[in-house]
């Protein structure tokens, strides 16, 4: 059990705790948090500042802002996010170790593989939002993955708050 939980730490709870740092820390810097509420009004902003982007397309987002909104915002979002991008990675590594060549990829036709990449992505897309069980085979596992990213993301919050960052 020790085990599981520090390979839950290294593997999701560390991770999602610099991404909820991340993404946190910079929508406080934009204005659109205020770093002088609580969790609960934070998570309620970040329900609006999702509403609003839904609306108004035209607002200025970037990449990890918008996937983080698209799996839900908060810490579901932070979770979804991190797996969907451990997912994707694992499978470009195994496509350039394992390169088949254009001429195999492209043997069915052009759109076959457009329609084979787009099924890959919905399918990673659904694989990232039901994260809790990419990480584990199940029972009581999923507890302690779940409980050590939530705290990761609670930690990283806290964080982004005291505006404690890095000057990169």
């Amino acid at each position: 059990m020790i085990l599981e939980i520090l390979e839950a730490a290294l593997k999701l709870g560390l991770p999602v705790a610099c991404l909820s740092w991340f993404v946190l820390q910079r929508l406080y810097a934009s204005g659109q948090l205020d770093r002088s509420h609580d969790s609960k009004t934070v998570a309620e902003n970040i329900k609006q500042i999702r509403r609003s982007r839904k609306q108004n397309k035209a607002l200025p987002s970037d990449l990890v802002q918008t996937k983080w909104m698209q799996f839900g915002g908060g810490f579901y979002g932070c979770a979804a996010l991190w797996t969907f991008l451990i997912i994707e990675l694992n499978e470009l590594i195994d496509l350039f170790s394992n390169f088949p060549g254009f001429s195999t990829l492209l043997e069915n036709g052009l759109i076959n593989l457009i329609i084979s990449l787009l099924l890959n992505q919905l399918s990673n897309f659904i694989a990232a939002m039901i994260w809790f069980s990419y990480w584990t085979d199940g029972g009581v596992a999923i507890a302690i993955w779940m409980v050590t990213a939530y705290l990761g993301y609670l930690s990283g919050m806290t964080v982004a708050r005291r505006e404690w960052r890095l000057d990169l």
